[in-house]
């Protein structure tokens, strides 16, 4: 207001970034099983939502630079409960990122299923992109399929 008139702001210097490039996937149909100790990418055959068609091919592409918020679950089966370690890591533009790598090692028991839930904040600049890999060392076992996975990111600055 200026001696009461009212001035008129442009909706572009309202509106938040926080939000928009978001992307929510699911991968419920069969992948491939992960070799054992190899870091082997996770495919997802459904989006719950992609705000900007960012994400295919299973990887989320960035178009503008910022700060990117992900999170992933990936649960695994095996046929041994001889001691196995599963880890789900970010990998960005092919390299995996250290800072988002999440790990569980079972000593014994029979559980026969993990779970690996991994979150980080990466920095992307524009075409950048993210994928999700998953690490089993299962000893004398197999791994399997994963049997349930799920991803999501969205750009927070």
């Amino acid at each position: 207001s200026d001696a009461g008139v009212l001035k008129r702001v442009d909706y572009s210097y309202l509106k938040s970034v926080a939000g928009t490039n978001s992307f929510s996937v699911t991968g419920s149909g069969t992948q491939s099983s992960i070799a054992d100790a190899t870091w082997t990418k996770i495919t997802f055959d459904s989006e719950n939502w992609d705000t900007d068609d960012l994400f295919a091919s299973d990887k989320f592409t960035a178009t503008d630079a910022g700060k990117y918020f992900f999170t992933a679950n990936v649960c695994l089966s095996y046929d041994s409960a001889a001691g196995p370690q599963f880890a789900g890591r970010f990998y960005k533009n092919g390299s995996g990122d250290s800072q988002t790598q999440t790990s569980l090692t079972f000593t014994s028991g029979t559980v026969n299923t993990v779970n690996a839930r991994v979150t980080g904040i990466l920095n992307l600049a524009a075409s950048d992109y993210v994928e999700l890999y998953g690490y089993a060392d299962v000893g004398s076992g197999t791994a399997s399929s994963p049997a349930a996975r799920s991803m999501m990111g969205y750009r927070v600055a």
